[in-house]
């Protein structure tokens, strides 16, 4: 990253929080994303997916992240990034199952309150019997 990152590309790290990395997603993330490989079988995608890390931003966001921790004297923690990743997918996975669950039981209730509400509909489901066009009341 040394040899990439110009005096004035370092000087930037430099004057960024670790919190602003984020602003970088778009300009030196994109760079190493493209141009490393990380979209594809690179040695260096497939180190991340063995520690699983899947996203090409995630693997980009680390790499930034290390290097700016370098810049500052501050430990790596690669552990500690993985685990950041590996924990925002998890719960962006249980949050989209939570919104399917929520999604499926509206749509159940939605459905049921249909067919309580129309006596056809009931009798198409054999809900009612005693419902329906050939029902004959004897009167």
């Amino acid at each position: 990253m040394d040899r990439l990152a110009e005096d004035q590309g370092r000087a930037t790290l430099l004057e960024l929080t670790e919190e602003r990395l984020s602003l970088l997603h778009f300009s030196a993330g994109l760079w190493l994303r493209n141009n490393w490989g990380l979209w594809h079988d690179s040695v260096l995608a497939n180190y991340f997916k063995g520690l699983g890390i899947w996203h090409p931003d995630d693997m980009s966001g680390i790499i930034l992240t290390s290097y700016w921790r370098r810049l500052h004297g501050k430990p790596i923690d690669l552990e500690g990034q993985v685990r950041y990743y590996k924990d925002y997918w998890e719960r962006m996975d249980r949050a989209e199952k939570e919104r399917e669950a929520r999604a499926r039981a509206q749509a159940q209730s939605q459905s049921q309150s249909k067919a309580g509400a129309d006596p056809q509909a009931r009798a198409q489901a054999g809900e009612d019997s005693q419902v329906g066009p050939d029902h004959d009341s004897g009167t």
